[in-house]
Parts: C-alpha cells; sequence; structure tokens
C-alpha cells in the first residue's frame, strides 16, 4: 500500500508552522529589560538627531566620583565607643591595695637609717588611716573615668578626619581624641594628682606608671556592629545624583560632540531607561517590536534558504531543517539567558560552532548566513551591540573561510588560536576606537573571548551525535569509513577479492573526477569503496572474481542469472542498513547501476525468446537513478573501470572511444536526469578518466633473463 504524496502546499504549511513556533518560543524567552538605542563615547560626534529628555529624571553622578565621595565619607565618619561605668568600681579596690602597700613601706623610705635598726621603730612611725586618702582617690578615679579611658590599641586606629564619639545613655556625644584618656595617659594624670595633694603626695611619689597602667583598665569599648550600622546609615544618606533633567530639556543636538555635560546626562538617562517599567500602551508597542524583529529575521532566514537551498524544504528533509532551527534558536535563547542572568559574560557564548557544524555538513553559504542571523538578534538586546555584532561577525567568518579539513587534529588548536586572534583584534579595534586609548580594553572579555574559543573544541564531540539524530555525514566519519581495516571493507577483500580491487581502481577514479568538479571528494570515494558490498553473498556469480574462466552462469538461465547479479544492490544495501552505514553510503549502493539493465543477459534472453512478451523490468535495476554529482560521478566510474579491464589494446583512442560509448549511452538513457550535473562536467570527468586509466594500465618494460642463472 503507497501512502499518499504530501502536497506541496501542505509541506510550504509544515515548514511555515516550524519557523513561526521557533518566532514565539523566542519572543517568550526575549530579555524583558529596558534598551537605550544610542551608541556614543564621550569626545566623539552625536550622529543621531537631537535628543530631548524625554521625562524628568535624576542627572546620577560618574561612578567614579561616587566612589571618592563614599571613601572620604568612610573615612571621616567618627568612631563610636561605648562608655561602661562598672570598670571603675572593679578599679578602685585594686589600687586602694596598692596604695596601702605603699602607705605601708612610706615612714621606712623617709625615716634615718639608723631607725631602720631598732627592732619597734616601726611601731613608733605614725599611722595614716585609709581613709584620709580614699575620699580622693574615688572623686579622682570618678573623673578619669567619666572622661572615658580607651585602650592604646583602639586610640591609635583614630584618624584625624573621623574622630570618635562616646556613647552615655544612648545619648551620642561627639569628643576630640585629645579629651579622653589612654591607660598611660590616665596613669600619668592619676600620679600626678596624688603628688599635688598633701595627703597623698607621698603615696603618689612612691606609686609608678607601669604599675598604675597595669590596673587602670578601659571603660570606653569599641562596637564593630554599633559602627556598621551607624556608616551604613550614613552611606545611606549619601547622594548618587547631582541634579535634575527636567522633561523637554534638550541633552545634545545633531552633530555636536560629546562633552562630559552631555555625556553625564546621556549615561543618566540610559541608566533610568533600562530599569524603568513599561505599562500600558508603551508595553504594547514594545512587545509587538519584539515579535515583529523575530519574525521579520526568520522572515528573511526563511526567503534565502526557499531560494538558495530549496532541498532543506522539500519532503523527507524535516530532520535537516530541525537541525538548523534548532540550532539557531538554542544558541540565540543561551544569548537571552546569558543577558537576564549575567550580561557580562555574552562574549564567553562559543558562536563559533555555528559556522564550523554548517560548514562540515552543508557549506560556506549557509554557514555565513545562519550565523549572522544568530548573531543579529542576539545583538538587538545585546548591551554593547556595536562591539558584540563587529567581534562575533569576524570569530565566524574566520571559522567558515578557514575550516576546510575538519578530520584532521592538527588543524583543532591552530583553528582555536585564529579564531582568538580574530577576536582579540577586532575586540581591541572596535574597543579603541569608540573609547580613544588602548586601556579601554577589558582583560576580563578577552579572557571571556579566550575561552569562548576553547569551547568551540566541542564541535567535533557534538559531530557524532548530531549525525545519528539528524542524518548528517561527515568528513571524520568518512574517513573512518574509507579504512580498509574496516570489518565490511575486509570482508570484501576476503570473501571477493576481485570485486575489492575493482571497488577501489572506481574509488580512484570517482575521488579524482569529483575534486576537479569541486564536489565532494571523499564521500565519492567512500561511496565508491561500499557500493559492491552486496557481492559478497555470492562473489562467483561476478567475472571479476571467477578463477579458470569457469562460470556458475553456464548451469543457469538468464532470468535466474540476472536475478543474482540484480540482487548485489538490494543485498548490499541490506548488509549495510544491519552495520549501521551512514544513509549516503547506502545510497551509492542502490543508485550505481540507476535503472539499468543486466544487459548480457537480457540480450541473450531476447535471442533465445524472441517471440515472447517483453521482460525487460526482468533484467532492469531497481534504482533509483543517481540524484548527485557524487553519485553520477561514481556510477561512470564503476562502469568504466570494469569495461576497462576487457579491453584487449589499451591506448588512448581505445580507452577514450570506451569511455565515450559508456558515457553517452547512460546520458541517452537517462541516467543522469535527477543529478545537477552539466555537459562541460561530462566532458571533464571524461578527460579525468581517461588520464587515469592510462595511468592504471600503462606498459611496463619486459625484463632480460638473468644470464647467470
Amino acid at each position: 500500500m503507497q501512502l499518499p504524496k504530501i502536497s506541496p502546499r501542505w509541506q510550504d504549511l509544515k515548514v511555515l508552522l516550524g519557523f513561526a513556533l521557533v518566532v514565539v518560543l523566542l519572543y517568550l524567552a526575549v530579555p524583558r529589560r529596558n534598551r537605550f538605542y544610542y551608541e556614543f563615547q564621550e569626545g566623539k560626534e552625536w550622529t543621531y538627531s537631537t535628543l530631548r529628555a524625554p521625562f524628568d529624571f535624576p542627572l546620577y553622578k560618574p561612578e567614579a566620583d561616587y566612589e571618592r565621595e563614599k571613601e572620604r565619607l568612610e573615612q571621616s565618619v567618627e568612631r563610636v565607643f561605648l562608655h561602661d561605668t562598672v570598670v571603675v568600681h572593679s578599679v578602685l579596690p585594686l589600687l586602694l591595695n596598692e596604695l596601702r602597700d605603699a602607705n605601708a613601706q612610706a615612714p621606712f623610705s623617709a625615716a634615718p637609717a639608723s631607725l631602720a635598726r631598732i627592732p619597734f621603730a616601726a611601731s613608733l612611725a605614725p599611722k595614716r588611716p585609709e581613709r584620709n586618702y580614699r575620699h580622693e582617690l574615688e572623686e579622682l578615679l570618678g573623673y578619669v573615668y567619666r572622661v572615658g579611658v580607651v585602650s592604646e590599641e583602639d586610640f591609635s586606629s583614630i584618624t584625624p578626619t573621623s574622630g570618635l564619639a562616646i556613647l552615655r545613655s544612648q545619648v551620642l556625644y561627639p569628643t576630640e581624641p585629645q579629651d579622653v584618656f589612654t591607660p598611660s595617659t590616665a596613669a600619668t594624670f592619676v600620679r600626678k594628682q596624688l603628688q599635688q595633694r598633701p595627703q597623698t603626695a607621698r603615696i603618689g611619689k612612691s606609686l609608678s606608671v607601669h604599675d598604675l597602667v597595669k590596673l587602670l583598665r578601659p571603660n570606653l569599648r569599641y562596637d564593630s556592629a554599633l559602627n556598621a550600622k551607624i556608616l551604613a546609615a550614613r552611606l545611606r544618606q549619601l547622594s548618587r545624583t547631582d541634579g535634575l533633567v527636567s522633561s523637554g530639556e534638550k541633552i545634545i543636538g545633531s552633530g555636536d560632540v560629546v562633552t562630559r555635560e552631555s555625556y553625564l546626562k546621556l549615561i543618566s538617562l540610559r541608566r533610568v531607561m533600562q530599569t524603568r517599567s513599561r505599562s500600558g500602551l508603551r508595553l504594547w508597542v514594545t512587545e509587538a517590536g519584539y515579535f515583529l524583529l523575530l519574525a521579520m529575521a526568520y522572515a528573511l532566514y526563511y526567503l534565502h534558504l526557499r531560494g538558495a537551498y530549496p532541498e532543506v524544504l522539500r519532503p523527507g528533509q524535516g530532520r535537516k531543517l530541525l537541525f538548523l532551527l534548532l540550532l539557531s534558536g538554542i544558541m540565540i535563547l543561551t544569548g537571552f539567558l546569558v543577558l537576564d542572568f549575567s550580561p557580562l559574560g555574552l562574549y564567553i557564548i562559543p558562536l563559533a560552532i555555528v559556522p564550523l557544524l554548517l560548514r562540515t555538513f552543508y557549506n560556506s553559504q549557509l554557514a555565513f548566513t545562519t550565523s549572522f542571523l544568530i548573531i543579529f538578534i542576539i545583538g538587538l538586546f545585546a548591551p554593547d551591540s556595536y562591539r558584540y555584532a563587529v567581534v562575533m561577525s569576524f570569530g565566524a567568518a574566520t571559522a567558515v573561510l578557514l575550516v576546510k579539513n575538519t578530520y584532521r587534529r592538527d588543524r583543532l588548536l591552530q583553528l582555536v588560536v585564529l579564531i582568538f586572534l580574530a577576536y582579540l583584534l577586532s575586540y581591541g579595534t572596535i574597543a579603541t576606537l569608540q573609547e580613544g586609548s588602548w586601556r579601554s580594553i577589558s582583560l576580563a572579555n578577552v579572557g571571556f573571548l579566550g575561552l569562548n574559543a576553547l569551547l568551540t573544541l566541542a564541535t567535533y564531540q557534538l559531530m557524532a551525535p548530531i549525525e545519528k539524530l539528524f542524518g548528517f555525514l561527515s568528513n571524520m566519519t568518512l574517513m573512518e569509513l574509507c579504512d580498509s581495516n574496516q570489518p565490511l571493507l575486509r570482508l570484501l577483500a576476503e570473501k571477493a577479492p576481485g570485486t575489492f580491487q575493482h571497488s577501489m581502481g572506481v574509488a580512484s577514479l570517482a575521488e579524482a573526477a569529483t575534486v576537479e568538479l569541486g564536489g565532494n571528494s571523499l564521500l565519492a570515494r567512500t561511496g565508491a569503496l561500499y557500493h559492491d558490498i552486496g557481492k559478497t553473498n555470492h562473489p562467483e556469480y561476478f567475472t571479476e572474481n571467477q578463477m579458470h574462466g569457469m562460470s556458475p552462469h553456464d548451469e543457469l538461465g538468464y532470468l535466474e542469472s540476472a536475478r543474482l547479479i540484480i540482487a548485489h544492490v538490494t543485498e548490499g544495501a541490506e548488509i549495510a542498513r544491519k552495520h549501521q552505514l551512514p544513509k549516503q553510503i547506502i545510497d551509492f549502493m542502490l543508485t550505481h547501476h540507476g535503472v539499468s539493465q543486466a544487459k548480457f543477459f537480457y540480450i541473450k534472453y531476447k535471442e533465445e525468446h524472441p517471440d515472447e512478451p517483453d521482460m525487460r523490468g526482468a533484467f532492469t535495476y531497481p534504482g533509483p537513478r543517481p540524484f548527485t554529482i557524487e553519485q553520477a560521478v561514481m556510477m561512470m566510474a564503476d562502469a568504466c573501470e570494469a569495461a576497462s579491464r576487457s579491453l584487449k589494446t589499451i591506448n588512448p583512442e581505445s580507452l577514450s572511444s570506451l569511455i565515450d560509448r559508456i558515457i553517452d549511452g547512460q546520458m541517452a538513457n537517462g541516467q543522469f536526469n535527477d543529478a545537477n550535473i552539466t555537459f562541460r562536467d561530462i566532458s571533464t570527468i571524461k578527460r579525468i578518466f581517461l588520464e587515469k586509466l592510462l595511468n592504471a594500465h600503462h606498459s611496463r618494460i619486459a625484463y632480460p633473463e638473468d644470464p647467470d642463472r
């Protein structure tokens, strides 16, 4: 039962639905942040029309100025200390004990030396009760600790610009640094006061500053958490703006130079517009603009494919069209996600993967157009669209123009280096031109571009799954298939050595001719090596494998012989599918005889059965006819190589006549009607075949017999 054919109109509708689905999905993922659609640099000319403020907006300070003000504020904010009223009560007993000891020793230090030898001299010394100086000491310590004692370490952290403040009973008192004590200055003050008072003069002299420093503990404590809160509150009060631009106010005129003043207004307007929320009509207009831009971009891409690559849109090519839509959609979606979460990482996305894959599976032209579609759409939403588009375009162009042999490993690192150099030179040049100095080159962006270039190596890991999923065939796979150690080629060499040698000759002819025509020579060679793999089932039925002139066809009828010969086409395809060969190689097996006949058996059958109905169909190969240049070339090479072995006399004339007769006969039978091949191509193929076959069949000199034997 045959399936109904898909109408062209329905096929077009399916393709358009695919494009529409991609547009809708990308529209839903569009970064919704506002954009400022002007590119400008300070000191350069304003190339747009006169710009006026569309609404009132604040004039923001330059970031550098704001940071300087912030730094000055951080340095000038006073350091706050908490006043502790408990410390003095713990210091007083310690100091009393120290003074009691000093008081006990004071009379003996002042008495004559002779009294020290009298045993009861100490008992005769006058007693000075503690109450005589306790009151003075309490008063003295109370004053010191009311003023406050701060540790030496905290005091050294107070700068002349910051100062300090003391928090007493939830009230903040600004204080000069010289108006508080440190343990050393407090000890000096206490000792001096003790010496100046009559009741404690002798005791004050006996106390050292060192001893007092150990006793006088700080009561002003630095609270880092409180200071952090105070600093944060002061920073919140620091304004980021320096005025207001009124609605309708002229910002810059057409052709004016962007001065410092207008530059600050422009960056302030850009900042406000990028953070301003949309609503009402403005929201609807913006959303419609997003959708129309995406729809127009993909509409142009569709028209390009329809005009330049209609085969991609034909029935049966759905997987290949799906690959193009998925590749472009995934790359654009990745760009949108990066823009939403981290716009600075936009340069990391390895867009060069796109031209590398498409150059491998299609050609340079499609690689260019698809790459520029992706760069254009992402660039519409990029922060610096001009710079981004230029840099990515240079990288994509480098990948397209320089990638040739994707199966050579030594080309991989070379390609990475060249893509990075293209990125670096274009980015450095654009950044210098825009900002007027090479110092504007961001090392972070350079690093991102280097990572971008390295990520292009993932192309070669992606090729294998892409080939399996979408039915492509890369040069790397073809190189692997050409290896004579492949199981099927080893089987062919062992079971059908004559066919194997024939296939090698056909591969040489097909490759040489395809190179001259600009086709895929590696594909032609691989297809030629495998085209007769079906002969391994019954190698003895094919002339090139028969020995001693004996043929099993002598025992068979012409119909059976023709069936066995023709069967090698379909049997070869079955073997290839069993071994999971690519469809493109299987197509060579199915098309290498086209819809021609097994003429020898057909003619013999007609001679024996002249009156029977036409049995041409039983002797005709199932086809289809070749539909690519490579398949057509291989069909010609197969017939010419096999026929050349039957020539008794090989010279340019005989070979040229043979080649003309075979290829002209194939043309007359319409075997090349489905292939995009010209008469000029066929003339070139004939010339190449003649040169190659003459070289293959050249005569050798006869070696004389050795007279010494």
